[in-house]
């Protein structure tokens, strides 16, 4: 593996020097390739690792890696959840009739919520 990211980002600053004078269907190709220098980190993340001061740090980041998908799911259902009650905000607030007839609310009402179905 190290060999491999070693082979890859050499090969990544000789296509860039290349790449200058290049296409660029050919330049976005080899943009994906030098994604993978950001390999290089995890191996700079596994030499920390050894080192003992660094077990605490290196025990957080493998937590907040395998909390990932949690993380996510977390996110998705916050977002599910507001877009829910908004969807019920626009309902109370553009079909109450106080607020649509009332003379201070009603321009209000009409200026931000007019063009909403």
């Amino acid at each position: 593996l190290d060999l491999l990211l070693v082979l890859l980002s050499m090969g990544s600053l000789l296509g860039a020097a290349l790449m200058h004078n290049s296409s660029s269907a050919l330049l976005q190709s080899f943009e994906s390739l030098l994604a993978i220098r950001g390999l290089r980190l995890l191996r700079l993340a596994r030499a920390f690792r050894m080192v003992q001061q660094f077990q605490v740090i290196w025990r957080l980041v493998c937590g907040l890696l395998y909390s990932g998908k949690t993380i996510f799911s977390t996110f998705l259902l916050i977002m599910l959840s507001l877009y829910i009650w908004a969807c019920i905000g626009l309902e109370i607030i553009t079909k109450d009739t106080n607020l649509t007839s009332a003379f201070e609310t009603s321009s209000i009402v009409a200026d931000n919520f007019g063009t909403l179905p």
